[in-house]
């Protein structure tokens, strides 16, 4: 999957995110997934409408991972939720 790191992905109205203590779940109608540290870090960087490189920098930081790592694990969060229809990546808009 290739996306732009100037990319901003745009999350869907229907899913909402849930937190209690350290676990964290995203909701959509009545269907509950329960997301790890590095999905959390990517949906609040769509969610917060950050580009792609910025949620990179956000799931490095959080996550102690590596950039180079930190690439993979933004790519892959973001091809598990759009394939779940969490994230709209057909309507990136482009950064300036």
């Amino acid at each position: 999957m290739t996306i732009s790191r100037d990319s901003v992905p745009r999350v869907s109205w229907e899913v909402r995110r849930r937190r209690y203590g350290d676990r964290c779940w995203l909701v959509r109608h009545n269907d509950v997934y329960e997301i790890d540290a590095i999905t959390d870090a990517v949906w609040l960087g769509c969610a917060e409408g950050l580009t792609v490189q910025a949620t990179i920098g956000r799931v490095a930081q959080t996550c102690e991972l590596l950039i180079a790592d930190a690439i993979g694990a933004t790519v892959d969060a973001l091809g598990r939720l759009s394939a779940l229809g969490f994230v709209d990546l057909g309507a990136i808009d482009g950064g300036a």
